[in-house]
């Protein structure tokens, strides 16, 4: 039936049109969030300079800049501590230098239980060449994070599409490879300008001070041998030192049992009369100056939290 009528104007108007919708039609959503309730202003109304929420991919990438800036500070730090520790392991070593002598004999006249001494034994593989080859293989195996970006910072070809994300080289592992190795072969470098006496090979009971076992004339054997002249620093104690910064940047939950390695590490020097206890802490921050200068060299990416 015709439901149409004349309005007061003359005009033809299908009743309901303007209160119901028509069956089968569905009204158009509103362009942002739910519709007004009657007596109240729309969100646009309310808040005229209002924008729409930034699209999926302005969100990511204002995730990835602030994730950098926060890497870049905390490396900084990271670096800035690294620097630190190493000052006072130098200052340390300059202080502790007068009474090198003197520890070595004491050191020379006392055995270390045989628990103790395996112990330390055994940790002398945490700053031994291939000691430290061996733990860096470890971590490579184990860790994936090293040479593959976490999936968080994979990015799709520049042409866009749906096609397979492209995995990223990282660079994590090049930086955990150049800190826990660059202090070491700084060290080595340093060996070959500075000559001192090993405390097993030196005549301890005749030497004048620290500075004469840095002559050869203090040698307490008529055969010594190369291995008999240490160079100064420490080469055992600076690969320990990177190695411990190295690992502790990679995973700060082991931090303390890093450094606790590294120290124990130093300690077997002395142990083993091999080094005075200056060589140990100035090639201590040999070692933490190399990891600092390694770590700012190679650029940073984002790595998962471990």
């Amino acid at each position: 039936p015709d439901r149409s009528f004349r309005g007061p104007g003359g005009c033809a108007t299908m009743a309901g049109m303007s209160d119901r919708p028509t069956i089968g039609h569905t009204p158009p959503a509103p362009a942002h969030g739910p519709p007004p309730v009657d007596g109240q202003p729309s969100a646009e109304q309310h808040h005229p300079g209002a924008t729409s929420p930034p699209a999926d991919g302005q969100a990511t990438a204002t995730s990835r800049r602030r994730g950098g800036i926060a890497i870049h500070v905390r490396g900084a730090r990271g670096r800035r501590r690294l620097v630190v520790i190493a000052i006072g392991l130098a200052l340390l070593g300059i202080a502790v230098m007068p009474l090198d002598v003197t520890i070595a004999r004491w050191v020379r006249g006392k055995a270390l239980p045989g628990d103790v001494h395996r112990l330390l034994g055994i940790c002398e593989a945490f700053a031994h060449g291939w000691g430290v080859v061996a733990i860096l293989a470890a971590a490579f195996t184990l860790d994936k994070g090293l040479w593959i970006r976490a999936p968080s910072t994979w990015a799709r070809p520049s042409g866009g599409g749906k096609g397979p994300i492209p995995r990223r080289p990282s660079n994590a592992g090049l930086r955990l490879l150049a800190m826990a190795l660059v202090g070491g072969l700084l060290a080595n470098a340093m060996k070959l300008l500075v000559l001192r006496v090993r405390p097993r090979a030196a005549a301890l009971d005749s030497v004048a001070g620290a500075l004469a076992t840095f002559d050869s004339a203090s040698l307490g054997i008529a055969d010594p041998g190369s291995a008999a002249l240490l160079r100064f620093p420490s080469g055992h104690a600076a690969s320990a030192a990177g190695l411990a910064a190295a690992l502790a940047t990679r995973y700060p939950r082991g931090t303390r049992l890093f450094a606790g390695f590294a120290t124990l590490a130093a300690l077997q020097r002395g142990s083993a009369a091999a080094q005075y206890p200056s060589d140990v802490c100035c090639g201590a921050a040999v070692g933490c100056i190399g990891a600092a200068l390694a770590w700012r060299w190679i650029a940073e990416t984002r790595q998962p939290s471990c």
